[in-house]
């Protein structure tokens, strides 16, 4: 799917405008694994998930790892702070699936928002989305409870509890894997009653 398609399922694009996006969007194949990014490189790519799975994450000054997010398909993917900033980043984002992507550069993106201002309306109402997103996330991990923890994480993420190691939701959640295995069994006890 070109990235046109992607951004036109939130408002349509002119003719010239798809035409420029084809363009300087590339499509990628990649395999599980693999990382979009690594600690202290910059995240000069913005990614749109056509196909896969993916998580954000950094290592503690103790060498623990903590998953910060989550996306999927029709989702986009970049380290905020260092794509908006050009800066260094300071997570990685690694494919937990093999994946189908589309690509576009920071700068190509940055000279098409200047070229086709109707993109500066698809952008904004991502950004508010994510804003929303990113503020669920936070409350959800000021929980303390941990039972409300895991079933705000199942609202946040519905579709992806089936998909994801344990381990990964763990750190997602600042649980350890066999906290969340006996939450995760409660849970599935009284959802089935």
């Amino acid at each position: 799917m070109p990235l046109a398609t992607a951004l036109s399922k939130i408002a349509p694009l002119s003719q010239g405008c798809q035409e420029a996006l084809r363009t300087v969007s590339k499509s990628l194949a990649m395999k599980a694994g693999r990382n979009l990014l690594t600690l202290g490189q910059i995240s000069d790519k913005l990614y749109y998930i056509e196909a896969g799975l993916v998580r954000a994450f950094y290592d503690t000054d103790t060498g623990r790892e903590v998953s910060n997010w989550f996306d999927q398909e029709d989702g986009w993917v970049c380290s905020v702070q260092s794509f908006l900033t050009q800066t260094l980043a300071n997570e990685y984002i690694q494919l937990l699936e093999d994946s189908q992507l589309i690509a576009v550069n920071y700068q190509d993106l940055l000279r098409l928002l200047n070229q086709y201002p109707e993109l500066n309306f698809h952008f904004r109402l991502l950004s508010e989305y994510h804003l929303v997103v990113y503020d669920k996330r936070l409350q959800l991990l000021r929980e303390q409870d941990a039972l409300k923890r895991y079933q705000g994480f199942l609202e946040l993420y519905p579709r992806l509890a089936c998909r994801l190691q344990v381990k990964h939701v763990a750190q997602f959640l600042n649980l350890a894997p066999a906290t969340l295995s006996r939450i995760r069994k409660k849970f599935q006890e009284g959802t089935s009653k």
